[in-house]
């Protein structure tokens, strides 16, 4: 099981597989660790792995939005910069 921001993170990785994206999946260590391996091995990302991590962000979207039970957030595929964070701690930004 992945967050909204952990698929988000793998989403980005898919659509562009760099060293760069990888980094960016410390939210998923298992994946992380495994594309660090692969650049540390072969300097590159295997056709397998990459597709491994495809399936996973297809999966893992799938059962997400099966446990959510309003259907996903619209914000689910914006990017952590996108989104308009409004309530900090259960109280709204201008309260603070």
């Amino acid at each position: 099981m992945a967050t909204c921001l952990a698929l988000q993170d793998l989403h980005a990785f898919n659509k562009n597989p760099t060293a760069h994206n990888a980094s960016q999946l410390v939210t998923i260590p298992v994946l992380y660790n495994l594309l660090k391996h692969e650049e540390k091995e072969h300097l590159h990302y295997l056709k397998l792995v990459t597709l491994l991590c495809i399936r996973v962000y297809e999966r893992g979207k799938a059962v997400l939005e099966k446990l959510l039970v309003h259907g996903s957030p619209l914000d689910i595929e914006l990017s952590y910069k996108m989104i308009e964070w409004k309530i900090v701690s259960g109280l709204r930004t201008s309260q603070v």
